[in-house]
């Protein structure tokens, strides 16, 4: 897992209705993902087809769960059902993959699937930032120890951004919130209009960092440069946080 990106996205897109599963496995039959099998349970088996959608919509709908995997190992896509009006979706690709021309590849992917199913947040970043972000370690009197996660419950969504990442893609209403104006204005990253009044954010650097603690300093102080206290910060348990109305609708 360590070596792998994570690409995620909270959505109010419905992968149980039938247009917006068209659109996402015309996405996932593209070469660069190039699906081959689905199903309800991560160990996939029903072979993956173009005509497959509809049967792919149903099975969500049924399920609130679906994953796709991919020809080459390690590439996988999980479609989660978590409120009645929100869902996650997540991709992961293997970092060596993310080289070169297929970089590019990759970047210009992602953008066209949120452009052709806009995202309320989305963000990306390797296996390794994820956890420095998020993974919680408690050690218990009797030895041994508990690892956990904070900032990414969807409860938690209703309170805060759970991060600023390496990627990061801002919604039509969170970007309109924050002012694209003050994206431009943030230094050492790249800024990409998406269609449908969204925008993207690439730090200026590899997506695994020489030193991660520098890293995680750099997107904390990018992340209060758009909004003060509205992104979740692991190094900070008692910061007191400006709430998202925009968040708060989609998890009640």
């Amino acid at each position: 897992m360590s070596k792998l990106f994570r690409f995620g996205l909270y959505t109010t897109q419905d992968f149980g209705k039938a247009e917006t599963a068209r659109i996402g496995w015309e996405k996932l039959a593209e070469p660069i993902f190039d699906a081959r099998f689905y199903d309800s349970v991560e160990d996939a088996r029903i072979p993956f087809s173009t005509d497959e959608h509809n049967a792919a919509a149903l099975l969500f709908e049924t399920e609130g769960v679906l994953f796709v995997t991919a020809k080459k190992s390690g590439i996988l896509a999980a479609f989660n059902r978590q409120t009645g009006k929100l869902a996650t979706w997540d991709f992961y690709i293997p970092l060596a993959d993310l080289k070169g021309a297929r970089a590019e590849k990759w970047r210009k992917w992602i953008f066209d699937w949120c452009g052709r199913l806009p995202v309320v947040f989305g963000f990306g970043c390797s296996i390794l930032e994820y956890n420095a972000k998020h993974q919680t370690v408690r050690n218990l009197p009797g030895g041994g120890r508990v690892t956990g996660w904070a900032g990414v419950s969807i409860k938690e969504f209703g309170r805060y951004l759970p991060g600023f990442y390496w990627l990061n893609i801002f919604g039509h209403e969170l970007a309109s919130a924050f002012g694209r104006e003050t994206f431009d204005r943030l230094p050492h990253v790249k800024t990409y209009p998406l269609d449908e009044g969204q925008t993207a954010i690439v730090l200026d650097e590899p997506i695994v960092p020489g030193e991660m603690e520098e890293r995680l300093l750099r997107e904390r102080r990018l992340a209060e440069q758009i909004a003060e206290s509205c992104f979740f910060d692991l190094a900070d348990p008692e910061k007191k946080y400006r709430q998202i109305p925009q968040l708060r609708a989609l998890v009640e």
